[in-house]
Order: structure tokens, then sequence, then C-alpha cells
């Protein structure tokens, strides 16, 4: 019996979970460090200030660091879930964060940014991604509500084994510019940056 598109990317969520437990908090760092300077190789002869990235969980790219070292030079946002959807919210420390139920995740208080025209690259969190640029999140489709928003330029980070040749998509499944792992950058639309 063939699976439908919604079980097989249950199935993959899965499956990454379980190769997630293998690696230790210290290797996701380090991973994050290399990924993290694959990213600013990537923009660095660029002059983008306007940057969403996210605030990430502990089983994702490790994100703090380099907003906090980089928030006082960059305007970098940060997504909040409003209604189901995400809003956009400017990074002012950490100390203007506020833990939100049910998953506790950090969250920046202050006002939304409504202007998205303004974000010029958005760092995209993902379960998976397939070299053809499709990302698979964790099934509640906020990235690909919010995506089609912005005419940012859409940058998925993942680790290694996060990355499949194919993964099952379905038509509102959204599609990345770039995508960095910890061993390569693959370009999907080179003319985004």
């Amino acid at each position: 019996m063939e699976l439908n598109k919604q079980e097989e990317k249950k199935l993959l969520r899965k499956e990454i979970k379980s190769i997630k437990s293998n690696y230790s908090e210290n290797e996701f760092l380090l991973k994050s460090e290399i990924i993290f300077n694959s990213f600013e190789n990537l923009i660095f002869s660029t002059k983008y200030s306007h940057i969403m990235a996210y605030w990430s969980l502990a089983d994702e790219v490790y994100t703090h660091q380099w907003i906090e070292q980089h928030y006082k030079q960059k305007n970098i946002f940060l997504p909040v879930i409003q209604d189901d959807e995400i809003k956009v919210k400017a990074f002012s420390g950490v100390e203007n964060m506020q833990t939100v139920p049910p998953f506790g995740i950090k969250e920046p208080i202050g006002k939304e940014i409504k202007d998205l025209d303004q974000i010029e690259i958005i760092l995209v969190p993902g379960m998976a991604f397939d070299r053809m640029g499709y990302r698979m999140g964790r099934g509640k489709g906020y990235y690909d509500r919010f995506l089609p928003k912005t005419s940012a330029i859409r940058i998925g980070i993942c680790f290694d084994f996060q990355l499949f040749n194919q993964i099952p998509i379905n038509e509102y499944d959204a599609k990345m510019d770039y995508i960095i792992t910890e061993k390569e950058i693959i370009t999907i639309n080179k003319k985004a940056l």
C-alpha cells in the first residue's frame, strides 16, 4: 500500500528525530558554528542588514550565539507565533524576550514589524530539506504560510543528515533559494543574493 504525503512526512520526521538523538549538544554546537561560518561567507560581500532568524530549539541549528553577536550591527528579526501565524518582532537582547508555552520557545517582546518588505534574508529552520530547495517543517505550516508574504532571500539551515535528494512535498511547501549544512552550500536560485 502506497503511503500518502502526510504519512511519508510523519515517517521522515520520526527518522530524523531518531538520528538527532545520537548527537550530543556539543556536536550540534560545533556543526552550527560551521554552518554560520558558511552563512557569513555567503553574505560577506553583500550589504544585507535586515535579517530574520529564529531562536533555536535544542535540536535545531543553534542560532543564539550568532544573533547575540550581530544584533547591534544588523537589524535581526525573530518569528513570534500569534493566532497560529508567524508575526515578526525585532530582537533587542535576551532580556527583552519571554518564554511562551506550550513548547517553551523564547520570543521577543515589543511591537510587531508590519513592513515585511524590509526583511532581506530569512534563515529558515526545518526538519528536512532536499536538493531542489524544498523544506519540510514540523507539520504546523507556519513558514509555508509566512514565506509567500515576503520577497526576502530564503536560506534554509540544517544539519547534513537533514538534507535529502528528495523529500515528500505538497504544493504549498515553501522552496528555499539556498540551503546550508555543515558540509556544503546548495544554490537553488543563484540570482537571489
